[in-house]
């Protein structure tokens, strides 16, 4: 299951991987590897909530 969401994730971001156990992964490249700026909606400056689209 763990390949599967892996491979997919890489095919539709284009993010690779270094060659390596999952378990020698830092913290560091896998929020790299997992976040996608493409799905965050942006925060307004006042409230901290989504902002509005126009």
């Amino acid at each position: 299951m763990a390949l599967t969401l892996f491979s997919t994730w890489a095919a539709r971001t284009g993010r690779v991987l270094r060659n390596a156990p999952i378990s020698e992964l830092t913290p560091e490249e896998l929020v790299e590897f997992w976040t996608d700026d493409q799905l965050e909606e942006p925060y307004g400056p006042v409230t901290g909530g989504p902002a509005a689209t126009p």
